[in-house]
């Protein structure tokens, strides 16, 4: 559902996404199709949310970093496929 989400690119999107990223903090799987959704939606509005994961001490949000610094890339960059990191 959340790669679903990504796919139009819409702000709308990406707002329900932040809304739930916080609660998928104990599901690796789901948070990870989170935060490669706010990449590939590309919204510079993700950036902050996106930042403060990587200072985030729970064990999901540490495993996911490479995801995290990918999806704050690609908004940089502006190329939702990207794969460099930040």
């Amino acid at each position: 559902a959340a790669s679903g989400l990504a796919i139009n690119r819409d702000a709308d999107a990406m707002q329900v996404i932040l809304d739930r990223l916080e609660g998928a903090k104990n599901d690796y799987t789901l948070a990870m199709h989170y935060v490669k959704a706010l990449g590939t939606i590309g919204r510079k509005e993700a950036l902050p949310a996106l930042e403060k994961l990587l200072d985030r001490s729970e064990q999901t949000w540490r495993d996911l970093d490479p995801y995290v610094r990918q999806a704050i890339a690609r908004i940089q960059t502006g190329n939702p496929e990207s794969a460099r990191l930040r």
